[in-house]
Formats: structure tokens, sequence, C-alpha cells
């Protein structure tokens, strides 16, 4: 990483990839810059311009389609828990309830064994 330049969104003060995982692994990169789309950064790094942390869901296209290379950022890769947010006077209301059930039908995951499903707490 330290030849490396790291685009990261969002900004590089709140970046927890950056600040909980590279920085205290000794994986400081040479350069961190700031891209507000995803898609900007996939495309500076398909240009060989950088490296980036995103989620598997988000650049699995460009992967398949043999653009870019991805790798788990450690041994055991890096995973987050998604979760829904609403107001809570709308956390009943039957088209949120059916957003939150659509997504997680299908939203794109890797399921570990024992873990949570996302829920709606209300």
């Amino acid at each position: 990483m330290r030849d490396e330049t790291l685009f990261v969104y969002p900004p590089k003060e709140e970046s927890s990839v950056l600040q909980n995982t590279l920085l205290p692994g000794g994986a400081a990169p040479a350069r961190v810059e700031e891209v507000q789309l995803t898609e900007a950064i996939v495309e500076l790094v398909k240009a060989g311009l950088g490296v980036a942390v995103l989620a598997r869901w988000a650049v699995q296209p460009v992967v398949d389609a043999g653009a870019v290379v991805a790798r788990p950022l450690t041994a055991r890769g890096l995973h987050r828990e998604w979760r829904v947010a609403m107001p809570k006077d709308l956390a009943r209301a039957d088209y949120v309830v059916e957003f939150a059930a659509l997504l997680e039908q299908h939203a794109p995951t890797r399921r570990i064994s024992g873990a949570p499903k996302l829920g709606i707490r209300n």
C-alpha cells in the first residue's frame, strides 16, 4: 500500500476502513484521495491510478467482466451489517415493511453461519 493511492468515500477522516483497519495494520497508502462517487472510484481503479476498498456487491459487475480484481481486505475479509433505518412513525407502514422485506430477500449477501438477518426494530 505504501506506493498506492487509495480512493475513499466518505472523507478520509471518517473512513472506518482507513482509520480502523489499514492504518493500525501498518498499511498506510502513499496518498488518500476523496472521491464522491463509487462509479468514479471504479473508473480510477480501472485506469490503474490507485486502489479502493469497496463493497463487493458494488464492484461485482466489473470484477465479473475482468476489468478489476477484488481481494479480501483481511484474512477473513471485512464484513458489515446493514440495517434499514426510518422514522419511527413509518416503521409499520405497509410500503416500508414491504421495502425492507424486498431488501432482505434480494440484497446481495454472503451469509456467515449464525449471522443475524436484516431486520426492522420498532
